[in-house]
């Protein structure tokens, strides 16, 4: 569902091969018409009322064709307005859905059932991140996902679980976000990025192929718990709406393992030197 894209009416082919629909030829009509109307007035018999006639016709073509741009113009604006409210509307319906899941395993009183439930939530909101994010210029088959999590307390990097979304599109799930990443360095900030171009980022794009991605924290207080990423082979795939999606999915992520106490994470209130040097 792609309701960003361009929208197009179609074109009569006389105004589309003659006027070209465009404000030139509008105007140099208006004006053809203009003085031959008043040229008319300096000749008589049948020179002047040809005279008169084309010019006449050549101000009410003017006019026709001005009236038909700004009307089409109206057109494509409704139609534009009309299909951001229905994204808006299917991306909100999609959130409340990916974190029902949630909610409902926030309920269950068994540490056991609410562990995998939690981690069912997970994989589901993943795949919603997936599922909106990039739709304005990326190819939903070119778009993938990951989250990047802590395996152990003490870690001060973040890598791809074994049960994130397998395959990448810019080789996003293969790396290791550290310090001194500057991904690394937002999300323990509890910031989110959006990256035009993943080979832009110096050091940090090293060995990633061309792409784009939107990153957010996950996090709760000052715990870090991991990073939610979607990705595209294609650059600027992404937009600033995208990077609010995938950040509402990383608060609701972050909901799921706060839940869990035994979840590792990186305190937050570290400052950026505490981790230079640290082995990886």
């Amino acid at each position: 569902m792609n309701a960003y894209a361009e929208v197009a009416l179609p074109e009569p082919p006389l105004l589309r091969r003659v006027a070209g629909v465009r404000a030139l030829w509008v105007e140099l009509c208006g004006v053809v018409g203009t003085l031959l109307v008043a040229a008319a007035s300096f000749v008589s018999g049948w020179s002047r009322a040809l005279l008169f006639l084309v010019g006449a016709g050549c101000v009410v073509l003017a006019l026709l064709i001005r009236s038909y741009q700004e009307s089409r113009r109206r057109k494509v604006a409704e139609l534009r307005e009309a299909a951001k409210e229905r994204q808006a509307q299917y991306i909100i319906r999609n959130l409340n859905m990916a974190s029902v899941p949630a909610r409902a395993a926030l309920n269950l009183a068994r540490k056991r059932e609410q562990r995998e439930y939690l981690h069912g939530a997970r994989m589901i909101v993943v795949e919603q991140a997936r599922n909106l994010a990039g739709q304005s210029e990326a190819k939903l088959s070119e778009v993938r996902a990951h989250y990047f999590g802590v395996e152990r307390m003490g870690d001060a990097w973040l890598k791809a679980p074994d049960w994130g979304m397998a395959g990448s599109s810019g080789r996003s799930s293969e790396r290791i976000f550290a310090a001194p990443d500057a991904t690394f360095m937002r999300a323990m900030r509890g910031e989110s990025c959006l990256i035009a171009d993943a080979q832009n980022l110096g050091e940090e794009g090293k060995g990633l192929l061309p792409g784009s991605f939107v990153a957010a924290p996950v996090f709760a207080g000052r715990c870090l718990y991991g990073l939610l990423l979607v990705d595209s082979a294609e650059t600027g795939a992404f937009t600033s709406v995208d990077e609010q999606i995938v950040m509402n999915l990383a608060s609701l992520l972050a909901v799921t393992f706060a839940a869990q106490k035994e979840v590792p994470y990186i305190d937050m209130s570290r400052g950026s030197g505490d981790f230079r040097g640290e082995a990886q």
